[in-house]
């Protein structure tokens, strides 16, 4: 059965991209999602108190090209602001600094004025860097390579790697410098920093991530196509061993001739594993583990965080480990109110990645921690009054992307007719971000399409 429409499973941004080129080129496509609202793990939800809360703060890139034309579709691209030039406040045990390249210069020499200022480096450690950007540009990460081995063979000082390296590498990989395999690490930086003009700046979602893949489904409606929610709870396979049916957690099932999984690693395991697809095909998923994201919203009674409007928010360098080893709770803090949240007083966002013992705390101690830090880099907050605190735990944000991990291609399943991957695990060069979601979703619709 291949004359029916394609059913594509997950509307996060690979399932959005897949099932817009879909529809755009005239394939029928029914678009399953078992949240509120399409986005995923880079969405937006509403929660008991009636708040619009994004399932964890994202900053975009100038250089997510297929992620703004996806957004150019759908008609929101709009609803992102993107910096002039690249901007990464930094507040280092309480004292602020960070990168600023100045607008208007081509990328090579903005950036390098950008890192020449970097605060408080030192000027060897500043000659250092600028070594390293250039080690970046041009040369190549060994195979099986972590950043902190790349970072050791270039020599970089310890204050570099502590200022840049590592919250560069926290926030990109989701895992510290010593485990995050080198070479997607590499690769996502090298895009952004040495490409076209603007490629670097960095931009947020105005109103909440919510609203960027609001419109799909009118999108896919218009075309002919439908958003329906509901969740897969399993493929099932005809005879001929093609995938034949979709079985859903109602109990219903819908007969699916073509599929497009675009689920996360974790869950399309499961579902490959249980539909009895080969070994081969189920075993790069088996070796993939999760690595946690943990965010706090934060109702303050009082704005007491200064942001800068160009860079709404901010990095904190923590100075030791509490002794309980649990990693801080705020790496970075984002301006919800900048961000279009709105309300009295001020709410923030709180952000820490890599955060498998962050992760398995009580809500209210990450709340708890996530406050202290704050208090730790601004000490205005010690005067405030937390009105309210929702901690938000994607225990599956991304894989743990370490060396020597095989990433499935995005397209179609070995072993298994009808059936295509897509989803930021896939190999697509880049780390787990949206753009590599976006640009899975698209060659698993080019796949569909030729087959």
């Amino acid at each position: 059965m291949t004359d029916g429409p394609v059913h594509v499973v997950g509307a996060g941004f690979a399932g959005a991209a897949a099932a817009t080129a879909l529809a755009e080129a005239g394939v029928p496509v029914v678009l399953w999602e078992a949240r509120e609202s399409p986005g995923g793990r880079a969405g937006g939800f509403t929660d008991a108190a009636g708040d619009d809360l994004d399932t964890g703060p994202h900053l975009f890139m100038g250089a997510y090209r297929g992620t703004l034309d996806l957004l150019t579709r759908l008609g929101t691209a709009d609803r992102l602001t993107f910096q002039d030039a690249l901007r990464m406040p930094l507040r280092v045990d309480g004292a602020p600094g960070g990168l600023a390249c100045p607008a208007g210069l081509p990328t090579p020499l903005s950036l390098v004025l950008g890192l020449w200022g970097l605060r408080p480096l030192g000027f060897s450690d500043r000659v250092r860097l600028l070594r390293a950007g250039h080690a970046l540009r041009d040369g190549a990460a060994s195979d099986g390579e972590t950043v902190a081995g790349w970072l050791g063979r270039l020599r970089m000082p310890p204050a570099a790697t502590r200022l840049l390296w590592d919250p560069l590498c926290r926030a990109v990989m989701n895992l510290s410098p010593g485990e995050a395999d080198a070479g997607p690490f590499r690769r996502a930086l090298r895009v952004a920093l040495f490409g076209a003009p603007g490629d670097a700046r960095l931009g947020w979602a105005r109103g909440g991530l919510g609203e960027l893949l609001a419109p799909l489904g009118k999108h896919l409606a218009a075309r002919g196509g439908e958003l329906r929610r509901g969740r897969v709870a399993a493929l099932e396979r005809g005879r001929d061993g093609r995938v034949a049916s979709l079985a859903l957690a109602d109990g219903n099932r819908v007969p699916a001739g073509r599929v497009v999984l675009a689920v996360d690693a974790f869950a399309a395991r499961r579902l490959l594993a249980d539909a009895g697809a080969p070994p081969d095909t189920t075993a790069p998923l088996a070796a993939m583990h999760p690595a946690p994201i943990v965010s706090c919203d934060l109702w303050l009674d009082r704005r007491c965080v200064p942001f800068d409007p160009r860079a709404p928010f901010i990095g904190l360098i923590p100075g030791l480990i509490p002794p309980d080893g649990v990693a801080p709770a705020a790496e970075w803090v984002f301006d919800r109110d900048g961000l279009g949240a709105g309300g009295a007083g001020q709410r923030v966002a709180t952000v820490a990645s890599a955060a498998n013992a962050l992760a398995d705390l009580p809500a209210e101690e990450v709340a708890r921690r996530a406050l202290a830090d704050l208090v730790r880099h601004f000490p205005a907050v010690t005067g405030a009054r937390l009105v309210r605190a929702r901690v938000l735990k994607e225990r599956r944000a991304t894989v743990r992307l370490t060396p020597g991990l095989v990433r499935p291609a995005a397209g179609p399943v070995p072993g298994v007719p009808g059936l295509h991957l897509c989803g930021d695990y896939t190999d697509t060069g880049l780390p787990a971000t949206v753009e590599g979601a976006v640009m899975s979703g698209e060659a698993a619709a080019r796949a569909v399409l030729g087959a």
